[in-house]
């Protein structure tokens, strides 16, 4: 699902409630929370729509940043500082699992969700909630709401397991 139909579903989704007066900008802030949930979800679980892989290869001053570094997947011979990785010894296929890239609104209205297309549901009813949360100036339903999300991701991925 692209951005620009996350932002409309929401809409669409929540026209019942009279007060909704928002801007797609923060739709998009809701939309970017509900991945970033998700992602760290996913992360946790070493699902494998998180885990980015780059090559680094010896050399003097060879350094290569990692876009939305959160960890390392599994042990490597690099070091690391300022989200920039260095080979020690000999060339090494680094990964690590990343974040998802923050979506913005006009820019992006074209790109796909940055999840899984099994967890794009999740992101829009989180972000959903999170936005008539915020309409009815109840924040206080906000960990419930996300660890009802986690639970349906933890089923998702358990259930796809095989």
């Amino acid at each position: 699902m692209i951005l620009s139909e996350a932002i409309q579903q929401i809409r669409d989704e929540a026209r019942g409630v009279e007060t909704l007066d928002v801007s797609d900008r923060e739709i998009v802030g809701y939309i970017n929370r509900a991945c970033f949930l998700v992602n760290n979800q996913l992360s946790t679980k070493g699902h494998p729509s998180t885990i980015k892989e780059v090559t680094v290869k010896t050399g003097d001053d060879y350094n290569v940043a990692l876009p939305n570094f959160v960890s390392f997947a599994g042990k490597h011979n690099v070091s690391f500082a300022n989200n920039t990785i260095v080979a020690e010894e000999g060339g090494s296929l680094v990964r690590y699992f990343a974040a998802p890239i923050k979506l913005k609104v006009l820019v992006d209205n074209a790109k796909e969700l940055p999840v899984p297309e099994v967890f794009q549901d999740l992101v829009i009813q989180y972000a959903r909630s999170l936005l008539l949360n915020r309409q009815d100036m109840d924040i206080t339903q906000d960990a419930a709401i996300s660890q009802s999300i986690i639970t349906s991701i933890a089923d998702i991925t358990t259930a796809n397991e095989v």
